[in-house]
């Protein structure tokens, strides 16, 4: 991984620009492949693999957070199967209470750490949005700062957090919310960006979004049966 991310980082570059179509016919396989890539080197060199992203995300994060004002990525997903009670269990026990990194890891390939760090918190190093560089940052999902929070009484489900980066400075957060309908569920996962950031960041994070909550998803019904 040390030797391809130069190269990965003009490919993501060229992603977001170009449009070009990829292969995806090996799809489930790579994503194993990544994932268990990223556990056996395991932390210490997932954080140094994208050291030098994060002295520079963090200066630009708390920049752009300087005026509070706000963004939105939004998407909705719908499950024919199980309920938002259920996924919300599901996505707790598997990203807080077990701090499981494989089931984390493996939905988006622009993770490379999301740990459970305490009841209501998790710290993660991930690519956002249209960006092509790693950002670190904990969300807590017991603070909700002064972000605009929708609390919308037909989603009475949610995941709503303040993003935290490592200078103590809110830099955006959640807004997940969820309901469960006569067949499945709905859900509208919801990102807060700073408004100073380029319009692609949220635009573009809507991939990021549908990628992993496609795979949590997925992944709970297998696991569930529901």
């Amino acid at each position: 991984m040390n030797g391809q991310l130069p190269a990965a980082l003009v490919r993501d570059l060229a992603a977001l620009l170009l449009r070009r179509a990829e292969d995806i016919s090996n799809i489930a396989q790579e994503r194993n492949l990544l994932a268990d890539a990223k556990l056996r080197a395991g932390d210490a060199a997932m954080r140094q693999l994208v050291a030098g992203d994060l002295l520079l995300t963090n200066l630009l994060s708390t920049a752009a957070a300087a005026i509070p004002h706000w963004s939105t990525s939004e998407i909705d997903l719908f499950s024919s199967r199980g309920t938002a009670e259920g996924f919300a269990a599901w996505f707790t026990r598997r990203a807080i209470t077990l701090d499981d990194q494989r089931s984390m890891l493996i939905a988006c390939p622009d993770h490379y750490l999301l740990h459970g760090t305490e009841p209501s918190r998790q710290e993660l190093i991930e690519v956002t949005g249209g960006a092509v560089l790693a950002s670190q940052f904990v969300i807590d999902y017991s603070a909700t700062a002064d972000l605009p929070i929708v609390i919308d009484p037909d989603f009475p489900v949610r995941f709503s957090g303040a993003a935290i980066n490592p200078s103590g400075v809110v830099i955006g957060g959640t807004n997940h919310r969820m309901r469960t309908l006569a067949k499945g569920f709905q859900l509208h996962a919801s990102i807060f960006f700073p408004s100073t950031l380029p319009f692609w960041f949220a635009t573009e994070h809507r991939w990021h979004l549908a990628c992993e909550f496609s795979n949590w998803i997925e992944a709970y019904i297998a696991e569930t049966g529901d």
